[in-house]
């Protein structure tokens, strides 16, 4: 197993730009990056999450942080560990808000690696009373 640099959630509170077109240029370039993640979009908010080599996915991070469709971007946590990946196929999938919880929940009972379980379990666990308590709701409510 090698050592990824995982940045966690990243929220964003504004989607000026934002596109499919955004969706297709990750899954272009991510693979060749050696990144994989997730992204979640309701309501003006990007809960995304990354993995890969820490110093691709810091490079992607300091290109997200120019950008000028986002704005406000916050990493909840950024760190360098040894564990199965969670998205290991995803180049970056969409998920909408109203799913996020069952790819989380389908994610944590595939997980082999109690790391990645710990992970999993605390993003659900901000889902429920953390920052991303009301994405889903602000999701639905699109």
């Amino acid at each position: 197993m090698s050592s990824h640099w995982s940045t966690g959630p990243i929220l964003t509170s504004r989607s000026t730009g934002w596109s499919r077109s955004s969706i297709a240029t990750a899954r272009r370039r991510n693979p060749a990056l050696g990144i994989t993640g997730l992204l979640v979009f309701g309501s003006g908010i990007f809960f995304q999450w990354l993995e890969g080599p820490r110093e691709q996915v810091q490079q992607l991070m300091t290109v997200l942080r120019a950008d000028p469709r986002h704005d406000n971007v916050v990493a909840l946590s950024e760190n360098e560990e040894v564990r199965e990946r969670l998205f290991p196929d995803w180049a970056m999938e969409r998920v909408t808000g109203e799913h996020i919880r069952d790819v989380l929940a389908d994610a944590l009972d595939s997980a082999t690696d109690p790391r990645s379980a710990e992970v999993l379990t605390q993003l659900l666990a901000q889902l429920d009373a953390g920052p991303l308590a009301d994405l889903a709701e602000r999701s639905a409510l699109n």
